[in-house]
């Protein structure tokens, strides 16, 4: 097998502040705004086009695919991060 999509259980959150969702799936996208449509709300940030096309799919108004390194993921993480605790004071 060279390939195996596994679905772990998402578990049901009641809402809370989220800086940003970063999703490296199409499938991981579907299963976490399935258990929690809430997160439609809040930005994410995905690997590529391919994600990103399907997370706006999903209704989700805030998506941009940030690239497939660990440096880029990174550094948008923590620009989200900088930007929600901005927003808080």
């Amino acid at each position: 097998m060279v390939y195996e999509n596994v679905a772990p259980e998402i578990p049901r959150l009641a809402p809370f502040p989220v800086a940003a969702v970063f999703v490296a799936s199409p499938s991981a996208a579907r299963r976490l705004v399935a258990a929690n449509p809430w997160v439609r709300q809040t930005r994410f940030l995905t690997i590529g086009p391919t994600t990103a096309s399907a997370v706006r799919d999903l209704g989700v108004g805030s998506v941009r695919a940030i690239g497939s390194t660990l440096t880029d993921w990174i550094e948008h993480l923590c620009a989200a991060h900088r930007l929600a605790i901005g927003s808080v004071t």
